[in-house]
């Protein structure tokens, strides 16, 4: 199955994207840690990013543009899902400029994220036997 990495400081929320991502069909992996995605993606890419900018800051902006940039530098395709507090528009700037960033603004419901992702990351049904 495709893999999402999730950038989220909240424990619940990660619990969240955890159990909601795997029911629609994909491989989780979750840090509170912006840098380990970038370093996870140069030893293992991934499919899909999603940050939570709210919880995660200018350092899950930063991850974030890295593992765009190496994606691209690969030719490998991983789409990035940025979520940000309504105070945060200054933070986005560099992603909306210059890297290929959906952007989702609070109040995010989860179904709005899935269906993101399952737009641009699709999931093979399982084989109904």
């Amino acid at each position: 199955p495709p893999t999402i990495y999730v950038v989220e400081g909240n424990l619940k929320l990660q619990d969240a994207f955890r159990d909601k991502l795997k029911k629609v069909g994909y491989r989780v992996l979750i840090s509170q840690d912006a840098n380990r995605a970038s370093q996870r993606y140069s030893q293992q890419p991934f499919h899909g990013i999603i940050v939570d900018i709210g919880t995660a800051g200018e350092e899950g902006v930063n991850a974030f543009q890295k593992v765009i940039r190496e994606s691209q530098g690969r030719r490998l395709s991983c789409t990035g899902i940025v979520i940000i507090n309504e105070d945060q528009d200054d933070l986005v700037q560099d992603i909306r400029v210059n890297q290929s960033g959906l952007i989702l603004k609070r109040p995010v419901q989860m179904r709005q994220i899935t269906d993101l992702l399952l737009e641009h990351i699709p999931v093979q049904a399982p084989d109904e036997e």
